[in-house]
């Protein structure tokens, strides 16, 4: 392990644990999806159980949100008074991205790294479409109907 030694002489000393992986693929890292593969590896799917106290049926299949373009990675989804979601472009290229919500949504709105609106988004059948440049990082904070 390779550290500083300033202003601490002790740091990063001790046992420390990595996770690697060798993952062969044809073409260059946009055609092998490296970056999907480091995330399934770094951050693995977990598996909870849901109790369906409301009645009704639940899809065999469901996604919040979702993304159309390869390029694009929803990194955060986090859950304040609304929710936070940030995506960014993974291949270093200028896209249209069409986002899609799970849930009927109410409000989507551009923000800042500090999550303050910029702009308000339209929606269209519970979708927006954006315009991502070369590793744009993208906020947006989305309100979902009740």
């Amino acid at each position: 392990l390779k550290c500083g030694t300033y202003p601490n002489e002790e740091a990063d000393q001790g046992l420390h644990q990595f996770t690697y992986s060798i993952y062969p693929h044809i073409g260059d890292f946009r055609d092998g999806e490296t970056v999907r593969a480091a995330y399934s590896l770094n951050q693995p799917l977990e598996a909870a159980e849901i109790k369906n106290n409301c009645g009704g049926t639940i899809p065999a299949e469901y996604s919040l949100i979702r993304c159309d373009s390869k390029n694009i990675v929803i990194d955060t989804l986090k859950q304040s008074e609304d929710y936070i979601i940030r995506l960014y472009d993974s291949f270093n290229c200028r896209s249209e991205a069409e986002i899609n919500f799970g849930l009927p949504v109410q409000r989507v709105e551009l923000c800042d790294l500090m999550e303050n609106p910029i702009d308000t988004v339209e929606i269209f059948n519970n979708s927006i479409k954006l315009s991502v440049s070369n590793f744009e990082i993208i906020t947006l904070k989305v309100s979902f109907k009740n």
